[in-house]
């Protein structure tokens, strides 16, 4: 066993605006570990990551627009037998449309529809988390690359 040094920091946040029709969430974490007994940094911890959602609330929808974005990796224990590569900051764009089924029909009050697109930019990036082995290149799944742009149609039913 040996020592270790990990600290952080992390600011979270709820607003709401215009009787909550206008909502803002938050989330940004600074993460930092040391291995103290090898004098080396701790492999596979994101330096700093957050996502703000927006979200606007209307009587029969609502819509919401939320940024993930991770900074970049660049500490790095080059003299590891399977070192980690550094990474690159990126951020990427999610945007979701929900219908609410009850405004339409009372029976279906527990009900939404919602039709997402994430990664809307088609952004490429990889998780600083993400194990990988420096030896080989860079690939889809050397470490593993975040999905590119897709689209979801999801039946919610809330009991």
């Amino acid at each position: 066993v040996g020592r270790a040094y990990i600290t952080g920091a992390e600011l979270e946040g709820r607003h709401h605006f215009l009787d909550s029709k206008v909502e803002l969430n938050y989330n940004l974490a600074y993460n930092y570990g040391h291995d103290i007994t090898n004098n080396k940094p701790i492999a596979y911890i994101a330096p700093i990551y957050g996502n703000a959602i927006l979200k606007f609330n209307f009587d029969k929808v609502y819509i919401t627009v939320m940024e993930r974005f991770y900074g970049a990796k660049t500490r790095i224990d080059p003299q590891d037998s399977n070192p980690e590569g550094k990474t690159a900051a990126y951020a990427m764009t999610d945007m979701y449309v929900g219908v609410k089924l009850g405004e339409f029909k009372s029976t279906l009050k527990d009900m939404e529809l919602i039709f997402g697109i994430s990664n809307v930019f088609n952004t490429i990036g990889r998780n600083p988390v993400t194990g990988m082995n420096a030896n080989y290149a860079l690939s889809v799944t050397n470490p593993l690359v975040e999905p590119g742009r897709n689209f979801t149609l999801k039946y919610v039913w809330k009991y």
